[in-house]
């Protein structure tokens, strides 16, 4: 790992990159890649991966402290995050809301994808009751 003030950037440059053209290429979940990595894919996790890597590499190893942990690296670790955990969040919302007319009807392209759905509560919640159901909470 290269101890530069500006590699914490370049990883945050990295995140994005990657999980802006997974979203992209699976146009927020709602034609995604299952055949890659079936229901659900990991190269996207790296955007969450790297940022959390570098704010946690500092606790551990005393040499990265002084040039990791600058207050303009840990606002854009932070804003990275942050960023890619709402993408990823509705990415997967999509996906999970799709995934049975996907499964089910299996001609659509990508000119003729479903709209994206960026109620994601609306699309968790039903899960979270479920859940709540099954387990009696």
């Amino acid at each position: 790992m290269k101890n530069s003030k500006y590699f914490p950037m370049q990883m945050c440059g990295a995140s994005l990159l990657l999980v802006l053209f997974d979203v992209f290429f699976e146009r927020m979940g709602t034609f995604p890649n299952y055949s890659s990595g079936g229901r659900y894919s990991n190269i996207e996790i790296l955007g969450i991966f790297l940022p959390l890597i570098i704010l946690i590499i500092p606790i551990f190893a005393e040499k990265y402290r002084k040039t990791y942990w600058t207050k303009l690296n840990i606002v854009m670790l932070v804003i990275t995050l942050i960023i890619t955990t709402i993408l990823i969040v509705v990415t997967y919302a999509n996906k999970e809301y799709y995934w049975k007319l996907w499964v089910e009807s299996g001609h659509w392209d990508r000119d003729n994808c479903p709209p994206i759905r960026w109620d994601v509560w609306n699309i968790i919640q039903p899960s979270i009751d479920r859940f709540r159901s099954v387990n009696h909470l």
